[in-house]
């Protein structure tokens, strides 16, 4: 059977001389591994979905026993982000993430919009640990963990210096959770209630420790777990 699907190239890993296996994270079909063969040859017609980052209109033959890739239109190679090295800390993170949150054969067309908008923001010079931040808050509500911002969730409290991981909203001063200070929860609250396009428009200046520590929380409570690409990231952007 024969689809044509609009997707993102996830991972990509030579399989014998010329062929590499591809995890793609597909519009209509969520995670999808698949053979591209010929792909590593100078000038073949795979070329252009042969690489991480790499989005394209592909054919995907499916047979009982694997899926191949047969043809290819490409849409964005988002060479920018490979030419920036904290853009492509960044970006590696969101792959990351994706392969281990997205189900095979299972369509996830917001997740897949968050991904490809906030590649594009990278694309454009958005700041990395915005965009990791904006697209972890996302996230979190894609997948019914949304974090309650707007007031304590244990008292009501409208003075929020902490978030409650475990319990799934901010918390006040007398309340049990994890210290991030005011400023950093009146930005969360800006950042969910802005559009993927705030990220290009707008410096939100994070600061980057609690950036990362609100990303990993969020990582540990999803049960995605912490990528080495998180770590990766972490380390380059806290220097």
């Amino acid at each position: 059977m024969y689809t044509t699907e609009l997707a993102v190239v996830l991972r990509a890993e030579n399989y014998r001389e010329n062929d590499r296996m591809l995890t793609l994270f597909t519009r209509e079909s969520g995670r999808v591994e698949a053979l591209a063969r010929g792909c590593r040859k100078i000038g073949g017609s795979l070329s252009a979905v042969s690489e991480p980052f790499s989005c394209a209109e592909v054919q995907l033959y499916r047979n009982k026993n694997r899926i191949t890739v047969t043809q290819c239109a490409p849409k964005e190679n988002f060479y920018e982000i490979r030419e920036d090295f904290e853009a492509f800390a960044c970006g590696s993170f969101l792959l990351s993430v994706c392969e281990k949150c997205v189900v095979p054969e299972s369509p996830e067309r917001k997740l897949f919009a968050l991904l490809v908008n906030c590649l594009f923001a990278l694309k454009k010079k958005a700041d990395p640990v915005d965009t990791a931040l904006f697209f972890m808050l996302r996230l979190l509500s894609h997948l019914g963990q949304d974090i309650e911002l707007s007031h304590c969730i244990h008292c009501g409290n409208a003075e929020t210096t902490a978030i409650d991981f475990e319990a799934g909203g901010a918390s006040c001063k007398n309340c049990s959770g994890v210290p991030f200070g005011p400023d950093f929860i009146k930005l969360l609250r800006y950042m969910k209630a802005s559009g993927v396009k705030s990220i290009i428009d707008t410096v939100f200046g994070a600061d980057k420790a609690s950036a990362f520590q609100f990303i990993g929380h969020a990582l540990d409570i999803s049960q995605i777990g912490r990528p080495k690409s998180y770590d990766f990231f972490m380390k380059l952007l806290s220097n």
